[in-house]
Formats: structure tokens, sequence, C-alpha cells
């Protein structure tokens, strides 16, 4: 159940309340949109509405880091993830 909250939570389906928002009721109603989701066409939208907060969260992030150290690895590249999803997770 974690796991459907996180991922109704990142692609911004629900509202405050967790519960569904508008664009969740219409995609999951039966006899809707798509309850579903097997149309190719809700897992761009899905995807198109998750990659804004992804690449927001990274640059912010990549830039700051790139401030700290002159060089940026793999490594360091790592750790900076780690602590995105602990900050999350908290």
């Amino acid at each position: 159940m974690n796991s459907i909250r996180f991922w109704l939570k990142a692609f911004d389906l629900v509202d405050e309340n967790e519960g569904l928002n508008s664009l969740a009721e219409n995609l999951f109603a039966d006899n809707d949109w798509d309850p579903y989701l097997e149309d190719e066409a809700t897992m761009w939208l899905l995807l198109d509405m998750l990659c804004p907060q992804i690449i927001q969260v990274f640059t912010v992030y990549f830039f700051n880091f790139r401030k700290i150290r002159s060089e940026f690895t793999k490594n360091h590249f790592s750790s900076l993830v780690n602590e995105i999803q602990s900050k999350q997770s908290n």
C-alpha cells in the first residue's frame, strides 16, 4: 500500500488529504478514461507529469553540489541521490 501511495503522490494524482484528485478520478473510474492504465497515451501523460519534478529536484541539488565540489564523480552523484531519498522519506 505504501508503494501505491508513493506513486500516486509522485504522479501528483492525490490532493492534500491523499484523496484522488479530479485527474485521477477521471483516469481510474470505471467506464471512464483508462481505469486499467492500458492506453499508451496515459503512460506518456503520467511520465510527463513525473519528469518535471525529477528534473527540478536534481537540477537544484546538482548545481548546489557543484558549488561545493570542483569535480563531480559517480560516487558524488550516488551520495547526492541517497541524500535526496533520505530527505524525502522524512
